[in-house]
């Protein structure tokens, strides 16, 4: 299987885990995977089933993308295993998402880190900043704002591979 990016610091896959990872001669401590959330009707998007099972026991940390009702749902049911669920980041959207005519229109997405093993025998390389300023929300509007959201999603992928100590 071909990667779909690749550097010195890392190489991405794009496709189903299921069939992915079998194909390739390497052994993933860190996976960051963007599921089906299984909240629509629309065909594609349908939870698929045991994906988290079939990731090779090398994976001791899964950063996964999805919504509160997913990821609660699927923890229910089992479908995390042997993961423990560590803690969350919010990626906050301009313009939000959601198909559903729903009480409110997210502008948001967590992604959950989930770790198996004991957390201390994780390699952790923790992202901090060297300032105190406060927090600050950039927003931005228009063609500026689908540059600045590849920009920020390469920036929170970039922490997240760095946190799991693969960059």
């Amino acid at each position: 299987m071909m990667p779909y990016y690749e550097d010195e610091a890392v190489t991405l896959y794009h496709g189903d885990c299921r069939e992915v990872l079998p194909s390739i001669a390497i052994a993933p401590t860190v996976v960051i995977a963007d599921p089906p959330y299984g909240e629509t009707s629309l065909c594609w998007d349908c939870w698929p089933d045991g994906w988290v099972a079939a990731l090779p026991a090398s994976v001791r940390q899964l950063w996964c993308f999805g919504s509160m009702r997913m990821l609660l749902t699927e923890h229910a049911r089992g479908e995390f295993g042997d993961f423990k669920f560590k803690e969350e980041i919010v990626w906050e959207k301009q313009n939000g998402s959601g198909f559903q005519a729903t009480a409110v229109r997210r502008v948001h997405e967590f992604v959950s880190l989930w770790y198996r093993g004991a957390w201390g025998d994780l390699t952790i390389n923790p992202q901090r900043t060297d300032d105190a300023t406060a927090r600050t929300v950039s927003r931005c509007v228009g063609i500026e704002a689908d540059e600045a959201m590849c920009a920020k999603a390469a920036q929170r992928l970039a922490s997240v591979l760095a946190f799991g100590g693969t960059a």
